[in-house]
């Protein structure tokens, strides 16, 4: 696995062989996704290996089309999990904004669809829905629609 030289340059690693191997046939793929190959040429770039160039972190930026601090990020990715696992991107642990419709929320939609529609109306529209979840307070808003997609749900729900 690649290694960080703190007694050198600390932009620059050393990959083994079958890692720069790796590395080279990412960077020279047509079908890679764009980011793996920018990151995969900055990090052969990095390299302080008996093949590698041992270019700065700026210098290597600018050949990759990747900004100095995210070289930086690269690098102390590396050090964590590899060289080949750093060009992956980083999964998230938790989303960003967590679900407005939970399973609650899908009970009581449902439990409304059920009931007897209001005065007026012959059946339950997704609109009549939707206002009559935002008047009981389940929630603050919804569009009609999402309403659809929970009822779609229940409805081919087996059991």
């Amino acid at each position: 696995m690649a290694s960080l030289s703190d007694a050198q340059n600390k932009a620059s690693f050393k990959l083994d062989v079958e890692e720069r191997e790796s590395l080279c046939k990412i960077a020279r793929s047509q079908k890679a996704a764009a980011f793996k190959v920018q990151r995969a040429k900055a990090l052969l770039e990095l390299d302080r290996g008996f093949n590698g160039p041992c270019r700065t972190s700026s210098e290597a930026a600018r050949i990759s089309g990747l900004s100095e601090p995210s070289i930086d990020r690269l690098k102390a990715r590396v050090t964590e999990v590899g060289p080949l696992d750093a060009l992956e991107r980083k999964k998230r642990e938790v989303p960003s904004v967590p679900p407005k419709i939970t399973g609650e929320v899908e009970a009581r939609i449902t439990q409304i669809a059920c009931t007897e529609p209001p005065e007026g109306a012959v059946r339950w529209t997704l609109s009549l829905i939707a206002k009559e979840v935002i008047e009981l307070k389940i929630l603050d808003s919804i569009s009609k629609s999402s309403v659809g997609n929970v009822l779609k749900k229940m409805r081919s729900a087996r059991g």
